[in-house]
Parts: C-alpha cells; structure tokens; sequence
C-alpha cells in the first residue's frame, strides 16, 4: 500500500470517527455519566510484548463482537491505532 493510500485510509477512519463523536454530541446525552470516553497512551513495549498485547485484545474484541444483539444492548462503536514511532525520524533528517 502506497503512503497516500495509508493516508487516505487514515484519513477515513478520522472523519467517520469525527462524525460520530460530533453526532452523540449533538444528541441528547450526559457525557459525565455515559459511555463516552477516549485515551491516549504512549507504551513501551518489545516486539513479543506488542504482538502479545494486541492478540489479547483480539480476543477481548472477539468475545463482544461474536454476540448477537438484543434491545437491552447498545452499540458502542470503538477504534483502536497502533502508532510506533518512526525508526527513521524524517523530520529531523535522520
């Protein structure tokens, strides 16, 4: 995949999420006591950490998305970026 097609991608995946969040906004929620939520963390992990870590996540995910829905359930949409920083700093010349 080309670096315009991951950025293409990217881009995508930030405006739907964009637009959901701007459309719970706008409708009639109380943010201080409902689902809504987003973090970021910077980890510091090797490589079979990393590979360890996202397997299990996997899993988690596969345990809540293999279930069928029912009217007690609410859909909560989630996005997950795996961002390790460049080994080649291209803004420093590196």
């Amino acid at each position: 995949m080309t670096e315009a097609e991951q950025m293409l991608l990217l881009t995508t995946l930030y405006f739907d999420l964009l637009n959901k969040t701007e459309a719970y906004i706008k409708s009639d929620n109380t943010i201080e006591k409902d689902l809504f939520g987003f973090n970021q963390v910077k980890l510091h992990l090797t490589e079979e950490e990393f590979h360890n870590m996202r397997n299990n996540l996997i899993d988690v995910y596969k345990k809540y998305n293999l279930r069928k829905s029912s009217k007690a359930q609410r859909t909560i949409h989630m996005a997950q970026i795996f961002l390790p920083e460049p080994r080649k700093k291209w803004y420093e010349g590196e």
